[in-house]
C-alpha cells in the first residue's frame, strides 16, 4: 500500500481489506478498475477470491501477489496475472500505468 500511495496517484482510490471473503464483497459491492490480492489471506486466500470473483466479474484485472510460486493456480483461478513478492518498484509503475498513465 505505501508503495502504491508513493506512486503519486492522487485520482486514484485505494482500498484494503483484511480477508478474501472482504475481497470479494468489495468486489461485488464496487466498481474497481484493478484488483490486487495476495495468496495469503485469511477467511480466503487469494486464489479462491480470485476464482470467487471471477464467478460474477470477467472485467476486472485481478493480479495475485505472493511470496512462493503459486502463478499457475493463480492463471487457472481467472488471474489476470501473478508476481512473486517482492515486487520490483519499476515493475508495478510499468503494470498500473496500463490503467491509470501517469502524467
Amino acid at each position: 500500500i505505501r508503495v502504491l500511495r508513493g506512486l503519486g496517484l492522487t485520482q486514484a482510490q485505494i482500498d484494503t481489506v483484511l480477508d478474501g471473503q472482504s475481497l470479494v464483497d468489495h468486489v461485488r459491492a464496487e466498481t474497481y478498475a484493478l484488483v490486487f490480492t495476495d495468496v495469503a489471506m485469511p477467511t480466503m486466500n487469494g486464489i479462491a477470491a480470485t476464482r470467487a470473483i471471477r464467478a460474477f466479474n470477467r472485467e476486472v484485472p485481478i493480479y495475485v501477489l505472493s511470496g512462493d510460486d503459486y502463478a499457475q493456480q493463480a492463471l487457472a483461478a481467472g488471474a489476470t496475472g501473478f508476481y512473486t513478492k517482492p515486487v520490483e518498484r519499476d515493475t508495478l509503475v510499468t503494470l498500473i500505468n496500463c490503467y491509470f498513465p501517469f502524467p
